[in-house]
Protein backbone atom coordinates (compact mmCIF):
# COMPACT_ATOMS: atom_id res chain seq x y z
CA UNK A 1 0.00 0.00 0.00
CA UNK A 2 1.31 3.39 -1.32
CA UNK A 3 1.36 6.54 1.12
CA UNK A 4 -1.17 8.39 -0.92
CA UNK A 5 -3.47 4.99 -0.20
CA UNK A 6 -2.35 4.90 3.33
CA UNK A 7 -3.58 8.30 4.02
CA UNK A 8 -6.69 7.66 2.26
CA UNK A 9 -7.57 4.66 4.23
CA UNK A 10 -6.62 6.66 7.57
CA UNK A 11 -8.84 9.61 6.61
CA UNK A 12 -11.84 7.15 6.08
CA UNK A 13 -11.06 5.55 9.76
CA UNK A 14 -10.84 9.36 11.15
CA UNK A 15 -14.30 9.24 9.56
CA UNK A 16 -15.86 6.45 11.22
CA UNK A 17 -14.16 7.43 14.68
CA UNK A 18 -17.45 8.82 16.53
CA UNK A 19 -20.37 6.84 17.04
CA UNK A 20 -22.03 10.60 15.63
CA UNK A 21 -20.19 10.12 11.95
CA UNK A 22 -21.43 6.60 12.02
CA UNK A 23 -24.89 7.11 12.75
CA UNK A 24 -24.92 10.38 9.46
CA UNK A 25 -23.19 8.05 7.20
CA UNK A 26 -25.71 5.43 7.79
CA UNK A 27 -28.59 7.49 7.50
CA UNK A 28 -27.87 9.06 4.37
CA UNK A 29 -26.79 5.38 3.00
CA UNK A 30 -30.50 3.96 4.12
CA UNK A 31 -31.41 6.85 1.96
CA UNK A 32 -29.62 6.93 -1.89
CA UNK A 33 -29.90 9.49 -4.02
CA UNK A 34 -31.94 11.62 -1.84
CA UNK A 35 -30.42 15.11 -0.32
CA UNK A 36 -30.87 15.28 3.16
CA UNK A 37 -30.61 18.76 4.69
CA UNK A 38 -28.58 19.16 7.43
CA UNK A 39 -31.69 20.26 10.00
CA UNK A 40 -32.95 16.53 9.64
CA UNK A 41 -29.55 15.15 9.77
CA UNK A 42 -29.41 16.80 13.76
CA UNK A 43 -32.48 15.10 14.41
CA UNK A 44 -30.90 11.82 14.27
CA UNK A 45 -30.82 9.94 17.89
CA UNK A 46 -27.50 10.25 18.99
CA UNK A 47 -26.12 13.15 16.78
CA UNK A 48 -25.16 16.33 19.10
CA UNK A 49 -25.04 19.67 17.47
CA UNK A 50 -22.00 21.03 19.09
CA UNK A 51 -19.24 20.03 16.41
CA UNK A 52 -21.94 18.86 13.96
CA UNK A 53 -20.94 20.76 10.88
CA UNK A 54 -17.48 19.44 11.21
CA UNK A 55 -18.36 15.86 11.32
CA UNK A 56 -20.14 16.26 8.21
CA UNK A 57 -17.46 17.99 6.57
CA UNK A 58 -15.03 14.79 7.34
CA UNK A 59 -17.31 12.31 5.72
CA UNK A 60 -17.46 14.79 3.04
CA UNK A 61 -13.56 14.89 3.01
CA UNK A 62 -13.48 10.92 2.55
CA UNK A 63 -15.25 10.83 0.21
CA UNK A 64 -18.14 9.27 2.04
CA UNK A 65 -20.58 11.56 1.07
CA UNK A 66 -21.25 14.91 -1.32
CA UNK A 67 -22.47 18.02 -0.26
CA UNK A 68 -25.36 18.67 -2.49
CA UNK A 69 -26.10 22.64 -1.22
CA UNK A 70 -24.26 25.21 0.79
CA UNK A 71 -24.86 27.68 2.85
CA UNK A 72 -22.58 30.74 3.70
CA UNK A 73 -22.48 31.29 7.62
CA UNK A 74 -23.68 35.20 7.42
CA UNK A 75 -20.94 36.38 10.72
CA UNK A 76 -18.39 34.81 9.02
CA UNK A 77 -18.66 34.25 5.20
CA UNK A 78 -17.54 30.68 5.86
CA UNK A 79 -19.56 28.05 3.61
CA UNK A 80 -20.75 25.37 5.46
CA UNK A 81 -22.48 22.16 3.99
CA UNK A 82 -27.02 22.71 3.78
CA UNK A 83 -27.71 19.46 2.60
CA UNK A 84 -26.07 16.52 2.00
CA UNK A 85 -25.70 12.68 0.03
CA UNK A 86 -24.31 9.83 -0.04
CA UNK A 87 -21.97 8.79 -2.16
CA UNK A 88 -23.06 6.70 -4.51
CA UNK A 89 -19.39 5.43 -5.26
CA UNK A 90 -19.45 4.46 -0.83
CA UNK A 91 -19.33 1.09 -1.56
CA UNK A 92 -16.40 0.99 -3.83
CA UNK A 93 -14.49 3.30 -1.65
CA UNK A 94 -15.22 1.17 1.06
CA UNK A 95 -14.41 -2.22 -0.23
CA UNK A 96 -11.17 -0.57 -1.59
CA UNK A 97 -10.23 0.32 1.39
CA UNK A 98 -10.96 -2.69 3.69
CA UNK A 99 -8.63 -4.57 1.13
CA UNK A 100 -5.66 -1.92 1.97
CA UNK A 101 -6.51 -2.62 5.36
CA UNK A 102 -6.33 -6.66 4.84
CA UNK A 103 -2.92 -6.36 3.23
CA UNK A 104 -2.00 -4.12 5.69
CA UNK A 105 -3.18 -6.53 8.52
CA UNK A 106 -0.64 -9.46 6.90
CA UNK A 107 2.16 -7.88 7.28
CA UNK A 108 1.82 -6.86 10.52
CA UNK A 109 0.52 -9.72 11.81
CA UNK A 110 2.51 -11.45 14.49
CA UNK A 111 2.92 -15.28 13.41
CA UNK A 112 -0.39 -17.50 13.90
CA UNK A 113 0.18 -19.49 17.11
CA UNK A 114 -0.45 -23.23 16.67
CA UNK A 115 -3.80 -24.11 15.10
CA UNK A 116 -6.07 -25.69 18.11
CA UNK A 117 -5.58 -29.81 18.14
CA UNK A 118 -8.92 -31.22 16.53
CA UNK A 119 -10.32 -34.02 18.69
CA UNK A 120 -8.18 -36.79 16.98
CA UNK A 121 -5.10 -35.41 17.72
CA UNK A 122 -5.93 -34.76 21.67
CA UNK A 123 -7.25 -38.15 21.88
CA UNK A 124 -3.89 -39.81 20.61
CA UNK A 125 -1.85 -37.47 22.50
CA UNK A 126 -3.76 -37.90 25.56
CA UNK A 127 -3.56 -41.93 25.21
CA UNK A 128 -0.45 -42.26 23.55
CA UNK A 129 3.42 -42.05 25.04
CA UNK A 130 6.40 -42.85 23.45
CA UNK A 131 4.28 -44.82 20.74
CA UNK A 132 2.51 -46.91 23.70
CA UNK A 133 -0.95 -46.95 24.65
CA UNK A 134 -1.77 -45.63 27.90
CA UNK A 135 -5.30 -46.69 28.60
CA UNK A 136 -7.80 -47.66 26.25
CA UNK A 137 -10.73 -44.93 26.10
CA UNK A 138 -14.35 -45.61 26.93
CA UNK A 139 -15.84 -43.69 23.98
CA UNK A 140 -16.25 -45.61 20.42
CA UNK A 141 -14.95 -42.25 18.39
CA UNK A 142 -11.82 -42.46 20.52
CA UNK A 143 -11.15 -45.76 19.93
CA UNK A 144 -11.88 -45.55 16.48
CA UNK A 145 -8.66 -43.04 16.54
CA UNK A 146 -6.65 -45.34 18.48
CA UNK A 147 -6.94 -48.28 16.74
CA UNK A 148 -7.04 -46.24 13.36
CA UNK A 149 -3.03 -45.75 14.61
CA UNK A 150 -2.36 -48.75 15.70
CA UNK A 151 -3.84 -50.67 12.12
CA UNK A 152 -1.13 -48.68 10.62
CA UNK A 153 1.89 -50.44 12.54
CA UNK A 154 0.36 -53.72 10.11
CA UNK A 155 1.73 -54.29 6.83
CA UNK A 156 -0.50 -54.23 4.17
CA UNK A 157 -1.02 -57.36 2.44
CA UNK A 158 1.02 -59.45 4.76
CA UNK A 159 -0.40 -62.57 6.62
CA UNK A 160 0.68 -63.05 10.64
CA UNK A 161 -0.39 -65.34 12.86
CA UNK A 162 -2.07 -64.68 16.53
CA UNK A 163 1.52 -65.06 17.99
CA UNK A 164 3.03 -62.43 15.85
CA UNK A 165 -0.03 -60.11 16.14
CA UNK A 166 0.08 -60.47 19.90
CA UNK A 167 3.81 -60.35 20.15
CA UNK A 168 3.25 -56.44 17.59
CA UNK A 169 0.37 -55.67 19.88
CA UNK A 170 2.29 -56.23 23.57
CA UNK A 171 5.17 -53.94 22.58
CA UNK A 172 1.75 -51.23 22.12
CA UNK A 173 -0.54 -52.23 24.85
CA UNK A 174 0.94 -54.88 27.42
CA UNK A 175 -1.91 -54.23 29.61
CA UNK A 176 -4.46 -56.40 27.56
CA UNK A 177 -3.10 -56.97 24.16
CA UNK A 178 -5.97 -59.57 23.79
CA UNK A 179 -9.05 -57.03 23.65
CA UNK A 180 -6.48 -54.49 21.89
CA UNK A 181 -6.95 -57.82 19.31
CA UNK A 182 -10.12 -58.47 19.36
CA UNK A 183 -10.87 -54.71 18.97
CA UNK A 184 -9.02 -54.54 16.32
CA UNK A 185 -11.32 -57.73 14.17
CA UNK A 186 -14.86 -55.59 15.51
CA UNK A 187 -13.42 -52.10 14.21
CA UNK A 188 -13.19 -53.91 11.16
CA UNK A 189 -9.68 -52.84 10.86
CA UNK A 190 -7.79 -56.48 10.93
CA UNK A 191 -9.56 -59.60 9.71
CA UNK A 192 -9.06 -63.06 10.70
CA UNK A 193 -9.43 -66.33 9.63
CA UNK A 194 -7.88 -70.08 10.63
CA UNK A 195 -5.87 -68.19 12.85
CA UNK A 196 -4.44 -66.07 10.54
CA UNK A 197 -4.63 -61.96 10.69
CA UNK A 198 -4.28 -59.62 7.67
CA UNK A 199 -4.86 -55.90 7.70
CA UNK A 200 -8.10 -54.92 5.53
Amino acid sequence: MDNNSLQETLQLLKAFATPMRLAICGYLAARPGQSIQVAELAQIPGVIREGFEKDLRQLSDAGLVTVTEWVNWVNSGERLPAALSINPAYQQIMSAQIAGLQRINKTLAPVTAKPIQDEREKTLSHFFKDGRLLEMPVQLKRQQYILEVIAASFEPDKRYTEREVDALLKTIYPKDHCTLRRNLIDFKLLQRENGIYWKI
